[in-house]
């Protein structure tokens, strides 16, 4: 017997017969429905198990972004205790280091490879000289450390790339308070005004705080001196009263640590950060403000200085010291007759000699000038290269310093200090000091992640440079001063900082 079934409806209301062939082909749709609402049910499952691995990996890359920064800060705010070798920021730093290469949180931009390129062709001529060393041992050593420090500014340049608006600052911020704490057990120990404090924070009858050498100190304390002074010079009054007590209490710590080379870097950051405030101001009145506020700071300093100087062995040792005439400068075998030695060593040995081998085999210090000291070390080569990462460094970051941008504040300050920096190289051997490497990856990661900002508001901006931003669109970050932009480019830039941060 036929089977049979009705579908439809007809003109006369009856239903037609249904024969096994069409049957067979109504279950067959059916079974594709069913399939292909399956399979939609099984693409929206795995779509949400795509997107709950997504959310778990951007959470797991957030905490692991939070812990990096985490372990930056704690690093840097312990490169100012240094009472022995290793100091705790190495400590921390070797392990940071690490923590932020496992996890890829500090990608290098171009410039921060060209930086690890050019320290690493100094190295290689550092260990090269080594074969001529009078101390092949202490001289490896010498070079290990040398690579260790410029590993901590390859990994901050890459780590403030990646976000430099806030971490730029955040550096700036996290070094001035630790160069604070140093600061007052400066002064706290040079006048003994806590029973034992003289003998611990004061050597030579110099403060030397925190550091084993008081001219150590002064030279660390001259980046956050100019931090504090472009803060209080381009940020608003209650943020500048603030910057003011800092810049007064750290340069009274650079004075007190009776360091030559530290009065003349502090003196030249000055000038260079005030020049590079003045040039930038984005307004006549901003600029009459900070030539104002200039002014009060070196009243206010004079006056801090004049008090100092009430005291009897502080006038005695400013005036011995403010001299460049002391017997251990002059003669055949004081300080310049020592570089002459080394320039002419220089000229004649092109490979170099060897880290430390001056001191022990020539004359009976190191020469006291990181340029001599650098070719010496690893020769014509190493020399020149060293020459041209600092000064190439210096160029680049002063250089965009002075073009409008969310970064420029960082980048004036970090450009000014090194400035002192190179200035101060010319009368003490500066290649180990901590802050000098700071500085260099500073000014990697700012103009890299400048760049890549950059990118970002030509993409949104169309074809072209990128525009200008505004105050009111990028986050007041303490201490970035952005120059004002048009209407139409700056929500654009302002959600391509957003982008930026999100990458």
């Amino acid at each position: 017997m036929p089977i049979e079934g009705r579908v439809g409806n007809g003109a006369d209301g009856a239903g037609a017969a249904l024969g096994p062939p069409a049957l067979v082909a109504s279950f067959l749709d059916k079974g594709r429905r069913a399939t292909c609402a399956q399979a939609l049910r099984d693409w929206q499952g795995l779509w949400r198990v795509a997107a709950d691995r997504a959310a778990r990996a951007q959470s797991l890359r957030r905490l692991l972004e939070a812990l990096g920064t985490l372990a930056v800060v704690v690093s840097l705010a312990a490169s100012t205790i240094v009472f022995r070798e290793p100091a705790p920021y190495d400590v921390l730093m070797a392990g940071t280091i690490v923590f932020l290469a496992l996890f890829g949180l500090a990608p290098l931009g171009p410039l921060g490879r060209l930086g690890l390129a050019g320290f690493l062709l100094i190295a290689a001529t550092g260990f090269i000289a080594t074969i001529f060393a009078a101390d092949a041992i202490v001289t490896f050593k010498y070079n290990l450390i040398s690579g260790f420090l410029a590993a901590t500014a390859v990994a901050i340049a890459g780590f403030v790339a990646a976000d430099p608006v806030r971490r730029g600052p955040l550096l700036l911020n996290t070094y001035q308070w630790a160069c604070v704490f140093a600061a007052l057990c400066a002064v706290v120990g040079y006048f003994d005004l806590v029973p034992g404090a003289g003998a611990l924070f004061s050597k030579y009858g110099r403060a030397s705080g925190t550091f084993k050498d008081p001219n150590v100190l002064g030279a660390a304390l001259v980046p956050a001196a100019l931090w504090a002074f472009y803060r209080l010079v381009t940020r608003p009054a209650r943020e500048a009263a603030g910057a003011g007590l800092v810049l007064v209490l750290v340069s009274l710590a650079v004075l007190l640590s009776f360091s030559r080379g530290a009065w003349l870097a502090l003196a030249a950051g000055i000038a260079l950060v005030g020049y590079g405030a003045f040039v930038t101001a984005p307004r006549e009145r901003d600029r009459q403000r900070l030539l104002a506020l200039a002014i009060l700071a070196g009243l206010v300093l004079a006056l801090a200085v004049a008090a100092a100087v009430r005291s009897p062995s502080v006038r005695a040792l400013l005036i011995e010291r403010a001299s460049f005439a002391q017997l251990y400068d002059l003669g055949p075998e004081g300080r310049f007759g020592g570089q002459l030695k080394a320039f002419n060593l220089v000229l004649e040995r092109p490979l170099g000699l060897g880290a430390l081998t001056f001191g022990h085999r020539y004359h009976h210090e190191e020469p006291h000038n990181v340029y001599l000291n650098m070719f010496l070390n690893g020769g014509w080569l190493g020399g020149f290269a060293y020459l041209a990462l600092v000064l190439g460094t210096l160029a680049i970051g002063l250089g965009r310093g002075l073009a409008p941008g969310p970064l420029q504040g960082p980048l004036i300050v970090a450009s000014g200090a090194l400035a002192a920096m190179v200035l101060e190289g010319v009368i003490i051997d500066s290649d180990h000091w901590r802050h000098f490497y700071l500085l260099l990856g500073l000014i990697w990661g700012l103009v890299d992640g400048g760049y890549r900002l950059g990118r970002l508001c030509g993409k949104r901006a169309g074809a072209g440079a990128a525009p200008a931003l505004s105050p009111a669109l990028v986050p007041d970050v303490p201490g970035v001063h952005v120059p004002e932009a048009g209407a139409g480019a700056a929500p654009r830039a302002a959600r391509a900082i957003r982008a930026a941060r999100a990458a």
